[in-house]
């Protein structure tokens, strides 16, 4: 989950960030107030706070479980520390994908997978 998001989806999260700063510059140089391309990079900026930070814990969490002794101990580690942060992870993608274009999007959005499959 980690390399997906540090691979994909935050990168794609630039791109688009990206592309809408240059919206943002190029209707401010024709005099026009960017209110729209302002309030998206706002949020897509804490949607990708929020994944890298989210990935930082889960990369702990991840590397702590692992260490715990193989079996139930193990695994009651994962479930009570590497699943909810995995959970924190997908809030912050999920919302990009809300925002971000679809032709930024590395993989298939929900919409294409419940209309389009």
């Amino acid at each position: 989950m980690v390399q997906m998001a540090d691979r994909e989806y935050i990168p794609a999260i630039m791109r688009y960030i990206g592309q809408l700063a240059e919206s943002a510059n190029a209707s401010a140089a024709c005099g026009v107030e960017p209110i729209v391309q302002k309030k998206l990079l706002s949020e897509l900026n804490e949607c990708l706070k929020s994944a890298r930070e989210a990935c930082e814990i889960l990369e702990k969490e991840t590397l702590q479980a692992e260490q715990k002794k193989e079996g139930p101990e193990q695994a009651a580690a994962f479930r009570k520390y590497v699943v909810p942060a995995m959970e924190k992870l997908r809030k912050p993608v999920d919302q990009a994908e809300c925002i971000v274009d679809r032709s930024f999007w590395p993989v298939p959005t929900y919409a294409d997978l419940i209309f389009e499959v």
